[in-house]
């Protein structure tokens, strides 16, 4: 009786996960044994699939379950078992290769399957690892007291914690490190780290990072040239730059409202259910003042953020640098330049790049 019982449970699980990816992916029907990729998903479909088994089961689904977990059947098992995953920060992606780990580094949101249309097309004998934090939720949940919970913290802070468990897989250098949008804050303050211990750093990429402090790329002086170039747009061509300051001003209001809430709470602490982790990055990000540092990096930019919001972008990270910085713009927006199609540009930049350090460290 109680297994019929767990068979009837698991097998209501199913349907709904089929459900879901069914309406996600716009297709008729998902078998439950058939690989979510196989099937079309992309990174993007996975976050929304994440969002909604979050609302629907009252579970957040980490990068390494759903990578190790591609079908309905293996994800539904996992959701019908113990709640409580011991999962590292440090997830193993792609180990068998004989190249020095890269280290991933994602957003703000701190989801790592963002990122996976960039590190499939990563060649078969580079390894890698990503670097995908456990949620306020997740740290509650295993036993840690609302109160012990400390999501006050610096970009430095972060990157300290971070940089202990890259040690522990790679105890030393040359390190090679990738970091998108706030990731990429992080991958450099981990250079510089990395740098001031005396550890080489041989690769630090920086995937469109955001100016630190949350800083608007526009000036005043620049201001009457950019309504011009606005009002000279086809109006598809407006509403996609209106979306993109939308959502630039959204973020930085809400990352400093989030701000509040932790300075009003005690020492920086509050219950997991005002804060998601997303925010606490990006209040981070608000108070992050950079310090020059001693290796090379390399800036990506994606071409369609506008010539001058690249530009100010350039002028910043330039002057953090006394070793220099190489520029790189690729094809795509902010929100799609590391997704399929437009990542194909990004990885052969970024591929052509890495391969270039890596013959010269292997003659060196």
């Amino acid at each position: 009786m109680v297994h019929e019982v767990e068979t009837h449970r698991r097998t209501l699980i199913e349907q709904q996960l089929v459900a879901i990816w069914c309406e996600i992916l716009d297709i008729p029907t998902l078998g439950p044994r058939e690989d979510i990729y196989e099937a079309g998903a992309t990174s993007l479909d996975v976050a929304r699939v994440a969002a909604r088994i979050k609302k629907q089961f009252g579970r957040e689904l980490r990068l390494k379950v759903l990578v190790e977990a591609p079908t309905v059947e293996q994800i539904a098992e996992i959701l019908d078992s113990d709640p409580a995953l011991d999962m590292p920060l440090v997830v193993p992606l792609r180990t068998a290769g004989s190249q020095p780990p890269l280290f991933l580094i994602p957003g703000a949101g701190g989801n790592l399957i963002v990122l996976r249309d960039l590190w499939r097309r990563l060649p078969a004998d580079q390894s890698v690892f990503g670097i995908e934090p456990r949620t306020i939720a997740e740290e509650v949940a295993d036993g840690r007291a609302c109160a012990d919970v400390q999501i006050d913290q610096r970009v430095e802070d972060i990157a300290a914690t971070y940089l202990k468990e890259i040690a522990a897989v790679q105890p030393h250098g040359p390190y090679y490190l990738v970091g998108f949008c706030f990731g990429a804050l992080v991958a450099q303050e981990i250079a510089r780290l990395l740098t001031a211990r005396g550890e080489p750093v041989a690769f630090t990429a920086l995937l469109d990072p955001p100016l630190p402090g949350l800083r608007s790329p526009v000036r005043w002086a620049d201001a009457p040239a950019l309504i011009l170039r606005f009002l000279g747009k086809s109006w598809p061509e407006r509403k996609q730059v209106i979306a993109t300051w939308h959502g630039r001003i959204k973020d930085n209001l809400v990352s400093r409202w989030h701000g509040l809430v932790l300075r009003a709470s005690k020492g920086g602490k509050a219950a997991p259910g005002l804060i998601e982790r997303r925010w606490v990055n990006l209040y981070a990000v608000t108070r992050y003042d950079p310090q020059p540092y001693a290796h090379r990096a390399t800036v990506f930019l994606a071409i369609e953020n506008g010539h001058h919001a690249n530009r100010i972008a350039e002028e910043t990270w330039s002057k953090l640098s006394p070793a220099g910085v190489d520029f790189e713009h690729v094809p795509g927006d902010h929100g799609n330049f590391i997704q399929e199609p437009h990542v194909a540009g990004l990885a052969t930049s970024l591929v052509l790049r890495l391969q270039t350090v890596q013959r010269i460290g292997a003659r060196g």
